[in-house]
């Protein structure tokens, strides 16, 4: 399966670059990212990226020496700072999820591609549906999402049964 770097790269900014408009130094605990992972986790969902992305994330993490994270975002951090993080947003958003498989990542290829031609690619392959995606303020189920992370419980995906399941 073909990945857009691009992809990847815009939901991970979203703990390592824009969490820097609002603070001056990364968070004390990753506790601290848990509002941003439900911006994250609506945004992927919206666009039908929360698989292709976690899948990108298992090949990061089981292949260090072929993707390095070093400076990633607007802090100075290293490449295994950004693993923690990536295992921290992995165990939070897919707590369910057995550890990265180098089976299940062994078809990822990495495709230099920027988000808007990753989405404009999925699109016209019937992945995406941009009508999906909110415009006039957090659906129903982001809210929903928001609320069981704020009381420590696992977040609800939609479509997700209260099992877990599909």
């Amino acid at each position: 399966m073909k990945i857009a770097n691009g992809m990847f790269d815009h939901y991970l900014d979203k703990l390592t670059f824009q969490w820097f408009s609002d603070h001056d130094l990364p968070p004390e605990d990753f506790t601290d990212y848990d509002s941003t992972i439900v911006s994250l986790v609506a945004d992927a969902t919206q666009h039908n990226d929360l698989t292709p992305f976690r899948l990108f994330m298992d090949w990061v993490l089981l292949n260090p020496h072929r993707y390095s994270l070093e400076d990633h975002g607007n802090h100075p951090f290293d490449d295994e700072d950004v693993r923690e993080i990536l295992r921290y947003l992995r165990k939070k958003v897919f707590p369910d999820q057995p550890p990265p498989d180098r089976q299940e990542v062994r078809d990822v290829e990495v495709v230099y591609q920027s988000v808007f031609d990753w989405w404009d690619q999925r699109q016209r392959e019937g992945q995406f549906d941009p009508s999906q995606v909110v415009t006039n303020g957090p659906a129903q189920w982001v809210l929903d999402v928001q609320k069981n992370i704020a009381e420590g419980r696992e977040p609800r995906l939609p479509g997700r049964d209260e099992d877990g399941g599909a």
